[in-house]
């Protein structure tokens, strides 16, 4: 199963949108309206030829979800349910809620959260967010 970076972002964004709490975007957007969930690179991006003559990839992207940090607590209240591991608000629950992502791979997974703390985004202003990390493998 042949695939792209642009399969892989629609299905994560697809899942996410599971959780209809939160805005949701196969890309960082420029203007989001938080509570929010975008998919971004991760370092490395790509494993290529996980066997031989071209049988398969592992991709490592990165959804970063951030809420208003508008009081001390509020903003670790609201963040708490999306870093849950199960639950309508998880956001692990929601990556994997379809390991396939549309037919986009093989499978995926939620491998871990960190970067838990404080963003600036733009003209938004402080957010308070994390990164949890997806492990993706696809075959050619």
């Amino acid at each position: 199963m042949a695939t792209t970076l642009k399969a892989l972002r629609a299905g994560l964004a697809a899942n996410l949108a599971t959780i209809t709490s939160i805005q949701t975007s196969g890309y960082i957007l420029s203007n989001p309206t938080p509570p929010t969930a975008w998919v971004t690179y991760d370092d490395p991006l790509v494993e290529f030829d996980l066997t031989f003559g071209r049988g398969g990839d592992k991709w490592f992207l990165v959804v970063e979800v951030f809420v208003p940090l508008t009081t001390d607590r509020g903003g670790q209240a609201r963040l708490d349910p999306y870093l849950e591991g199960s639950g309508a608000t998880s956001v692990k629950a929601a990556i994997e809620s379809d390991t396939t992502l549309g037919g986009a791979c093989e499978s995926c997974r939620c491998t871990h959260i960190d970067g838990v703390g404080d963003y600036q985004l733009g003209e938004r202003g402080a957010m308070l967010g994390f990164r949890a990390h997806v492990e993706i493998i696809t075959t050619s």
